[in-house]
């Protein structure tokens, strides 16, 4: 039984997702926990039995080198970008919050006269992503106030223009 959850998550790095990327290992594994809940829960309400109880296995994880950036990487690569997105990069870097909280940040979400930046909008869904208040640095306090005025800071897709900058300053690597 074991080695079923061996074999299911070799098949699944067979595959692509509906976007054609490969499945990451976080999503086996995340769908395998589901598929041992799910015997759990069979097995208490009696559909099966403890000898047909199957054990799944879930992959050992192996550690992956994160690529982050030196303080003078991120320097240059703001240095070298223009425009929205070098005014995107800096907003970015000083608050550290999602890219897309950032790209659909909403002037009503700033507070500049308690410096916080709400990453929540007002009335949106709750999820278990945590969005707490960030606070509001004084690069991030211009860049926001000189681009104040039009209801959204960015209200675009930043990522192609990110990216492309990445690979044109030598980071394809890390241009993710």
């Amino acid at each position: 039984d074991a080695r079923r959850g061996r074999d299911y998550a070799a098949k699944r790095r067979g595959t692509s997702s509906r976007l054609g990327r490969k499945i990451a290992d976080s999503t086996i594994e995340r769908e395998l926990g589901i598929l041992r809940a799910a015997a759990g829960h069979a097995l208490k309400a009696g559909r099966i039995t403890l000898a047909e109880m199957p054990v799944i296995e879930k992959p050992k994880r192996v550690a992956t080198k994160v690529g982050f950036y030196t303080k003078e990487e991120l320097r240059f690569i703001i240095g070298t970008a223009e425009g929205d997105l070098q005014d995107f990069l800096t907003v970015l870097y000083y608050t550290g919050a999602r890219r897309r909280v950032i790209e659909n940040l909403e002037e009503k979400q700033v507070d500049f006269t308690a410096g916080v930046i709400h990453q929540a909008k007002d009335g949106e869904r709750q999820t278990k992503k945590r969005r707490p208040p960030i606070p509001l640095d004084a690069p991030v306090r211009e860049i926001l106030k000189r681009r104040a005025g039009r209801g959204v800071f960015f209200g675009k897709d930043m990522y192609d223009a990110y990216r492309r900058h990445l690979e044109g300053q030598g980071f394809a690597d890390r241009a993710n």
